[in-house]
């Protein structure tokens, strides 16, 4: 096996090991090193090209909720099952999802691709109906005066489950959005 460089597998492992070896470059998982100053987004991306980033971080960026910690990224993707990648230097939990649902609500920032603050709002409240352990209050925590309830309604016609439509207009009621 070669790689790009045309060294022989084995010579790039070593120059990897020994990068590692003088922390210039860290393991975050089998096949991704990274740098200290790594951005975990795009790492996120990389691992899983098909995915996008949502839930707390784009509420948190968006001052729906409080702040999550720097280096934690959830992300949704049409893998069959969640992952979660952890390492020292951070976490990435792929939650997944129906691939006709991962098809509205996202757009993109150079290559990456995140949720808008209203699919991401729908996007935490799904996980949760489904037992998602998650650190926000539902009925206290949310700003949804900084969100769409148009754009929200509109996103809410993608969901087939008349229970967890229900279970979204009910929050958003309890806010006073509806």
């Amino acid at each position: 096996v070669l790689d790009k460089g045309g060294n022989k597998s084995g010579t790039f492992q070593r120059l990897v090991s020994r990068l590692v070896e003088e922390d210039i470059l860290y393991r975050f998982c089998r096949g991704f090193y990274v740098r200290s100053n790594f951005n975990i987004d795009v790492l996120s991306r990389k691992i899983d090209p098909t995915s996008f980033i949502s839930l707390e971080n784009i509420l948190s960026r968006e001052c729906v909720i409080g702040p999550v910690p720097r280096n934690y990224v959830t992300a949704v993707s049409t893998w069959p099952r969640r992952r979660v990648f952890a390492s020292e230097r951070g976490t990435i939990r792929y939650l997944s999802i129906a691939e006709r649902l991962a098809g509205f609500g996202i757009r993109r920032e150079g290559m990456l691709r995140y949720a808008e603050p209203e699919r991401a709002l729908l996007d935490i409240l799904y996980y949760y109906k489904k037992g998602l352990n998650i650190n926000v209050n539902l009925y206290q925590d949310l700003n949804l005066a900084r969100l769409d309830t148009g754009r929200i309604e509109e996103y809410l016609g993608y969901y087939r489950n008349p229970n967890f439509i229900g279970f979204v207009r009910s929050v958003l009621n309890e806010y006073g959005q509806l």
